[in-house]
């Protein structure tokens, strides 16, 4: 009996950053090359959504990584501690707005002319950090 999460996400044109991608189709967080798996679960998910193809037996675990963020001009990095990510370990982490927003975490990922697409989390400072991107892995 198949009892794995079944994950989610959908294809969307990308520019090519070191940012790592939010989805809004997605329902859950999918971990990739730029973070670190820090503990794996015994659970495993069947991910799918993209050309109907499906990558089955993906372990879910904890993934940590590192954020650059801007409070007011200063540049500052913040590590992050992601919960319940599928882990390629692969490709770029791709974060789900629906997990992101379950977690008072505000996202912004609506185009516009000037790209303010951001995520805050209301913690981090009070005047809203912006999170834009991870920063480069060794």
């Amino acid at each position: 009996m198949n009892t794995n999460i079944h994950y989610h996400v959908s294809e969307h044109e990308r520019t090519n950053t070191i940012a790592s991608l939010v989805d809004r189709g997605s329902n859950g967080g999918l971990g990739g090359e730029d973070v670190r798996l820090l503990e794996s679960t015994l659970r495993k998910a069947d991910i799918s959504g993209i050309d109907d193809f499906t990558i089955k037996d993906v372990p879910i675990g904890t993934v940590a990584g590192v954020a650059i963020a801007y409070m007011g001009n200063t540049q500052v990095y913040i590590n992050l501690i992601l919960h319940q990510y599928a882990y390629l370990g692969t490709g770029k982490t791709i974060h789900s707005s629906i997990q992101l927003e379950d977690h008072q975490i505000e996202v912004n990922d609506k185009t516009s002319t000037y790209d303010t697409r951001r995520i805050y989390h209301p913690v981090a400072d009070s005047r809203r950090s912006r999170v834009s991107r991870h920063a480069p892995s060794d």
